[in-house]
């Protein structure tokens, strides 16, 4: 197994030498299998190596027991580990995701934090051949494109962190004769028996009928798939990429603009091409980007009238006029305008708000011994990761309110406290690093800043007009 680990980083440039890499470990087979052989391999490479672990909290007592055997493992190959916890249940209700994706969402987030924080430009994460295989018919079943059934790539950019998969040519069969022979443990994810997943449905259902009924190189061959496609998908991209740095012009308040006589002999895949880059300019995500999607952007250039226009997921907007194709992010002027620049905070300090100023100042009084004042706020920000900063409010913000467990859109709040709309955008709100709300000033203060008895430095926010 180690041996293909090997070739897989030398044959697609992974890892070099005196390389600083974040491990994302969950405690199952595959993750530790990675971990070991990296360990192996991080002396004659001589390699920094970094744990992170995400604890999503849906197995209760279990996730914990996942967490401190990592924690553990860290501890005997003396590894740094990062550890997050999270309930990524109530994040899926919030945002209104699948659990599946809710966890995805909060794990890549931790793992991007985590390497920016510790200054580590590579991020490997344990998918196999086999979750290869299982991501390719996944993506058939529910409809994709070449794009689509490229897989999961070898590596990736995420927020300029590379996520590479060294694992990505080995089976999972290897992974477990691996661990056997060293005689390693590891985690047993419960949930991954049950079929209520769709990832599971697949593996535990389709897969193994396919590999009986058709084809018992089924997983090989769906794998072999997914790496031919990406080597044509990746040719194909880069005439795309030349062609839209061509033809593409791009305005100052971000519209991406064609000229319609440019594109319209343009061979289909050409269009689409074009069309997926201008999308991925403006919002750097094709996601929930759908066949029917395509097919009304074509109708769009072929046979509708100039004023047409097509709304895409994303609040991407794109109309046709007498002479162009527009590519637009519905609403994109108007936030940039009302949105105040963001602020670096330090305590103590004085910042410049709009008309007003915010003054932050240690204190040595309790809120509950001080007379109370909405031109006031008193924090615990002392586990709070920092840097923090201060803007004002964005679309889908959320706080866990001061008393509750859970999670609450701020939205809901202004609503609740009956906040005038004009108001609203002029309310400073701090921040932590991870984007984890910690105040919004004169509404709510977040539960994990709250002032305790045995707070020693309390933070005092005063917001003065000037």
């Amino acid at each position: 197994m180690i041996e293909k680990i090997n070739n897989t980083i030398k044959n697609y440039s992974l890892v070099s030498k005196g390389d600083r890499i974040l491990l994302c470990i969950s405690g199952g087979p595959d993750s530790v299998a990675m971990l070991y052989a990296f360990n192996a391999i991080a002396k004659w490479m001589r390699l920094k190596l970094f744990i992170a672990h995400m604890n999503h909290s849906l197995r209760a007592a279990e996730s914990d027991r996942d967490q401190e055997y990592v924690e553990r493992i860290a501890r005997s190959l003396n590894i740094p580990i990062t550890c997050s916890k999270e309930n990524t249940a109530e994040l899926s209700k919030i945002d209104k995701l699948s659990i599946e994706t809710a966890a995805r969402k909060l794990r890549y987030n931790f793992f991007v934090h985590t390497a920016k924080k510790l200054g580590i430009d590579i991020i490997a994460t344990a998918h196999t051949k086999d979750d290869q295989a299982e991501t390719v018919l996944m993506r058939v079943i529910r409809g994709a494109g070449l794009r689509g059934l490229c897989g999961i790539p070898v590596k990736n950019n995420i927020n300029s962190i590379r996520i590479i998969r060294p694992l990505i040519d080995v089976p999972r069969k290897d992974v477990l004769s691996f661990l056997a022979s060293k005689k390693i443990k590891s985690r047993i994810d419960k949930s991954n028996t049950e079929v209520k997943f769709f990832r599971n449905k697949i593996r535990l259902r389709l897969l193994p009928i396919l590999e009986d009924e058709y084809n018992p190189d089924i997983k090989n061959v769906l794998s072999n798939l997914a790496e031919l496609i990406q080597k044509d998908y990746e040719y194909l991209d880069c005439n795309y990429k030349k062609v839209f740095k061509k033809l593409a012009k791009i305005r100052r308040n971000g519209t991406i603009i064609f000229l319609l006589n440019d594109i319209k002999g343009k061979h289909i895949s050409m269009k689409r091409g074009l069309i997926r880059h201008a999308i991925g300019s403006l919002c750097d995500s094709l996601d929930n980007i759908e066949y029917r999607h395509w097919k009304e952007v074509e109708s769009l250039m072929a046979s509708r009238p100039q004023g047409a226009k097509v709304n895409l997921p994303n609040n991407v907007v794109i109309e046709k006029t007498e002479r162009f194709l527009k590519f637009s992010i519905y609403k994109r002027l108007r936030p940039e305008k009302i949105q105040q620049p963001l602020h670096i905070f330090k305590v103590p300090s004085t910042v410049s708000f709009g008309r007003r100023r915010l003054i932050a100042t240690r204190s040595n009084c309790k809120p509950y011994l001080s007379k109370k004042s909405k031109h006031n706020e008193y924090l615990d920000i002392k586990d709070a990761d920092f840097p923090l900063t201060l803007r004002t409010y964005k679309s889908g913000d959320r706080i866990k309110p001061l008393g509750m467990n859970g999670y609450k859109k701020i939205s809901d709040i202004f609503i609740d406290d009956k906040v005038p709309l004009k108001r609203r955008k002029n309310i400073p709100i701090l921040v932590s690093s991870r984007g984890e709300i910690l105040c919004v000033f004169g509404v709510r203060i977040s539960d994990t800043c709250k002032v305790k008895e045995n707070t020693e430095k309390v933070v005092k926010l005063e917001l003065l007009t000037r």
